[in-house]
């Protein structure tokens, strides 16, 4: 299968998966009470069921300060946060995993080492010296490589290559059809755009 229809169908995909997630995220965010995810989901993001958070919350109650503001966090939400962090050691994954619907992968450009060209050697010399070509990929979260572009020289930059690219005019496409809820990823190479 081409590598851009597979993107295709991966794009596809994902947004049945958004659909879903955001089901799961309204009801977070219609009433910021994580005791109405599914017992399932609730687990996977605390790695405790809901009875043993609310028995913790009684327990710890004594020993937290109770909100004076409206704009103060919730005791239970405070706890609900540490225990995300002891669950994955770290707070930007759960941010990313719960946060973030519609990333459908992530860009970036690598430089493969060639042997010098014969003609128009000077095109395919890097930024470090070296003759290579500037391959640029697509992967999903899963590192399932989505999209591979080796048509460029070694000293043609990450944006160049992007705004020639066929995911770059597929993805204006989307946009231009409304689709507000796909993004790709990449590092300070590539524009922010639409």
């Amino acid at each position: 299968m081409l590598p851009f229809r597979r993107f295709i169908i991966f794009r596809e995909n994902r947004k049945e998966q958004i659909r879903i997630n955001r089901v799961e995220m309204r009801l977070l965010r219609d009433t910021s009470n994580p005791f109405n995810l599914t017992n399932e989901r609730f687990t996977d993001l605390f790695r405790l069921t809901k009875d043993l958070v609310y028995y913790l919350a009684e327990e710890l109650n004594i020993h937290l300060h109770q909100p004076q503001r409206s704009t103060a966090i919730h005791p239970v939400s405070a706890i609900l946060a540490t225990l995300a962090f002891y669950a994955t050691g770290t707070y930007q994954r759960p941010l990313g995993e719960n946060y973030f619907p519609g990333v459908i992968g992530a860009i970036d450009g690598t430089d493969v080492l060639i042997e010098r060209p014969k003609q128009e050697e000077h095109n395919y010399i890097n930024r470090k010296g070296l003759h290579s070509m500037n391959v640029q990929f697509i992967c999903d979260y899963d590192l399932n490589i989505l999209s591979v572009n080796a048509r460029y020289a070694g000293s043609s930059h990450d944006s160049f290559i992007w705004r020639n690219s066929a995911i770059q005019v597929e993805l204006q496409g989307c946009f231009a059809n409304g689709d507000r809820h796909s993004w790709l990823l990449g590092d300070s190479g590539y524009p922010q755009q639409p």
